[in-house]
């Protein structure tokens, strides 16, 4: 296993929300959990251009 799995299965004991939302929060961002060469940089584009708008 790699990526979310494993740090899924590491991460059993924590608050399920908690890291639920944790675990949004990467895809929505697109931040590496695993292995950086496998995330796909569309969705940071995508959520990037959506919120800049929203930023100060």
């Amino acid at each position: 296993m790699y990526g979310a799995a494993a740090d899924a299965t590491r991460r059993v004991g924590q608050n399920s929300s908690q890291y639920k939302r944790h675990l949004l929060q990467q895809i929505i961002f697109a931040k590496p959990i695993g292995s950086p060469q496998r995330v796909n940089q569309a969705p940071a584009t995508i959520a990037r251009s959506i919120s800049s708008p929203m930023q100060p």
